[in-house]
């Protein structure tokens, strides 16, 4: 027998199971197919960050704050926020009582919870603080609670959290609820005037026009203006350059832009879906807003901007439409994400862009 196939019998030894039943040499897996959407989240994730280096820098803090200090906390905050969200839900005991939470507690005892908010801070403390009111409790309540204690002002949990739906491993925070300050516990608690929260100070929304809210209303919701301010819009396309026109057009802009700075948040929708709605609409796509803007209309509409994009004024919804009589529509580049805006308006700002046709 030649040396080749005495080798290929050995190999053929090789390849034998040990016993019946056993393939050493394994089998081709059977293949499934994925799901065309598994619907994972692919957005990037936060920077890396230590945790030891953001004790030491809420150390420092406490001791001696600095500006560089204070801004380095405001991120490891975020990142320690984004943190509890993102932990599972059996082991926020044992984070809360381990070094994760000796650090939480530490940031709520430093001066930054002292400084007021920026405006991402704002926005990402109302993304919170909505997942906790939410009328029907997620298994994901407590990590959105925990994630949300250092952007607290005070030690006051939102009404929606009481002392009794506190797990047991949280019950050292039943004093901040308000269901379990009722009965002060004697010297070492504070007084009732010290519970009450300090309403977040708010800029207010500007007046363009003396005339008042309802009275705009009453004025616009007239089948004579409507067809008007529609006429003087087929006008401006026929002769841009129609100064009288352009005069009426403008005051109708003051008149739209201040109507819907003073109709309230609840009632905002109703009127973009109303006639009224649709010549506002017409307006914000019609030539004028192209125009450039004369000194007058320049302030208003910087007045505006400022406040949508650095003030707090719990309207960012009526200050964005009304930014969009002012500034042509298509040149507004803004994440809507970051704006405390009601559920129907994104998709109505998208129809108003042109990204979707109008319902």
């Amino acid at each position: 027998m030649g040396l080749r196939s005495l080798w290929k019998r050995g190999a053929a030894r090789l390849r034998q199971p040990l016993k019946d039943g056993v393939d050493l040499l394994g089998s081709d897996q059977a293949c499934f197919p994925p799901p065309r959407q598994l619907g994972l989240n692919l957005a990037p994730a936060a920077p890396a960050w230590s945790l030891q280096r953001l004790i030491t820098i809420v150390e420092q803090l406490i001791e001696q704050p600095t500006a560089e200090l204070m801004l380095e906390a405001r991120y490891g905050r975020h990142c320690l926020s984004r943190l509890w969200l993102e932990a599972p839900v059996d082991q926020l005991p044992e984070l809360w009582h381990g070094p994760i939470g000796a650090l939480q507690r530490q940031l709520i005892a430093s001066p930054l919870r002292q400084q007021p908010l920026s405006r991402d801070e704002r926005r990402w403390r109302h993304r919170l603080l909505e997942a906790i009111s939410a009328s029907e409790p997620a298994a994901d309540r407590w990590n959105h609670l925990l994630a949300l204690l250092a952007y607290l002002e005070s030690n006051q949990l939102p009404e929606a959290v009481s002392a009794d739906a506190l797990p047991s491993w949280l019950a050292e925070l039943g004093d901040w609820c308000l269901s379990g300050r009722q009965e002060p516990r004697g010297l070492l608690s504070p007084s009732p005037e010290e519970y009450k929260p300090e309403p977040e100070t708010e800029a207010s929304l500007p007046r363009l026009i003396a005339t008042g809210g309802q009275e705009l209303l009453e004025q616009l919701s007239q089948e004579s203006s409507q067809k008007r301010g529609l006429g003087l819009i087929r006008l401006l396309q026929v002769d841009p350059d129609d100064q009288e026109v352009i005069e009426e057009l403008q005051a109708l802009r003051l008149m739209l832009a201040q109507l819907i700075l003073d109709v309230d948040q609840t009632s905002l929708e109703t009127l973009y879906r109303s006639p009224i709605g649709d010549l506002y609409r017409q307006l914000v796509q019609s030539s004028l807003i192209r125009r450039e803007p004369s000194e007058a209309d320049q302030a208003q509409r910087d007045q505006l901007m400022q406040l949508l994009l650095e003030a707090h004024t719990g309207r960012d919804d009526a200050l964005l439409l009304a930014v969009a009589l002012f500034h042509p529509i298509e040149r507004i580049e803004i994440n809507l994400s970051t704006f405390e805006l009601p559920a129907w308006l994104p998709g109505a700002w998208r129809e108003l862009s042109g990204e979707t046709p109008p319902r």
